[in-house]
């Protein structure tokens, strides 16, 4: 049974029982969107009339984690459900969360204050849908539309702006024209969400299937202007722009600006994050100067070296499928490619040397593995010996 079989299965386990119990209950947001699209299921909200106290009742196993708004975890066969009370919003403080949020009895005003059209659509557990917004044909007509007026929906929540941009790079989507309008005219309103969700919701916009498509909508909302270091030119767009990681997408989108250094710590990045952020960085930096070499090659990840290959070469369908055989064939070639396979070690430095063991062991087998990548020394222990006596020990 796939994942999506068992979250749907749970979520109807969970129907029932609240129905049992006298309550209302339908899924929503994600799961009925994702269900409609014909993707994968990654996990299962439901709404209800239920109050939370009720809700964490009728369960063995819930966690607290937003009883305050409404939503209550539950664990069935181990798979969290979220449940949460059907609401009302009052207003937003700075442009991000509701002052207060009133539960109520009526599934329409829950659904009246959600993002967009294709996330306000409720299910049944057999299927029925509930869609006073259109969502469905919205969906079949792949558009991301705003419910109700969206300059309101991004002045309380100025995040759903950057959502929108997410998903014509996760969905595919076009962006209905009076909902693109609205980001462009409210973007700045960005400048109140915390750092670490506008990062991770662009992280997930470099990740998506249609990253390709996504950038024509993430240039044209001009939103990156209002990063937390702002955008005012995004690098050409490239049809054949896609990312193996969500670092490459950070790296291409900054390479160029003067504070590309400062990228990790704008955007609070972790520290592998920032490692290999400044590892991408200076790739593209050096690719712009030269070609890659061996020892390129050597000291870094392949993936990486092609990341920064492929953008030296993106105009240029023909060149790119060359350079990249280049080199792959040039790793391929390399005599070791890492560290460990080098034909001799320290204790051979030592012996050979007759010297105390000191730092200078670490330079010594760092020169001689670069002479070795180069082509200059064969990987042989009397090749290397000859070597390392000829050059002496500092």
């Amino acid at each position: 049974m796939t994942l999506s079989k068992k979250l749907i299965e749970n979520g109807k386990y969970c129907l029932e029982i609240l129905h049992d119990h006298g309550f209302e209950a339908f899924f929503v947001g994600g799961c009925v969107r994702d269900q409609l699209i014909g993707r994968d299921i990654k996990d299962i909200d439901i709404a209800t009339n239920a109050l939370p106290h009720e809700v964490k009742a009728l369960f063995a196993i819930t966690v607290d984690i937003g009883i305050e708004h409404g939503t209550v975890l539950v664990l069935v066969n181990d798979i969290p459900i979220e449940i949460t009370t059907y609401r009302q919003e009052e207003e937003y403080l700075l442009h991000r969360r509701p002052a207060s949020v009133h539960f109520v009895q009526n599934l329409s005003f829950d659904l009246m204050r959600r993002d967009f059209t294709m996330n306000a659509i409720a299910m049944s557990k057999n299927g029925d849908l509930i869609d006073p917004y259109k969502g469905e044909e919205d969906i079949k007509d792949l558009l991301i539309r705003a419910v109700g007026n969206p300059f309101e929906r991004f002045s309380e929540d100025a995040l759903r702006m950057l959502r929108g941009i997410r998903f014509t790079s996760t969905l595919g989507f076009e962006l209905e024209e009076t909902t693109m309008s609205a980001i462009r005219s409210n973007r700045c309103l960005l400048q109140h969400i915390s750092v670490e969700r506008i990062t991770k919701e662009l992280s997930s916009f470099f990740m998506g299937s249609y990253v390709k498509h996504g950038w024509k909508f993430l240039k044209e909302s001009k939103i990156a202007e209002c990063f937390p270091i702002p955008l005012d030119v995004i690098p050409p767009i490239i049809e054949q722009l896609s990312f193996a990681s969500s670092i490459e997408g950070w790296s291409y989108l900054y390479q160029e600006h003067n504070e590309a250094g400062n990228v990790p710590i704008k955007f609070k990045f972790s520290k592998q994050e920032a490692k290999e952020y400044r590892i991408l960085s200076t790739l593209l930096s050096v690719r712009k100067e030269r070609v890659f070499r061996e020892l390129d090659v050597f000291n870094q990840q392949l993936s990486h070296i092609l990341f920064a290959e492929r953008f030296a070469t993106t105009h240029d369908e023909i060149s790119w499928t060359e350079r990249k055989r280049d080199i792959e064939e040039m790793y391929h070639h390399l005599p070791i490619k890492q560290s460990s396979e080098l034909a001799v070690n320290g204790s051979d430095l030592l012996l050979w040397s007759e010297r105390k063991p000191g730092p200078w062991m670490k330079n010594a087998l760092r020169m001689l593995e670069e002479k070795v990548v180069s082509g200059v020394i064969e990987n042989t222990k009397q090749a290397i010996k000859d070597e390392f006596l000829h050059e002496g020990t500092d």
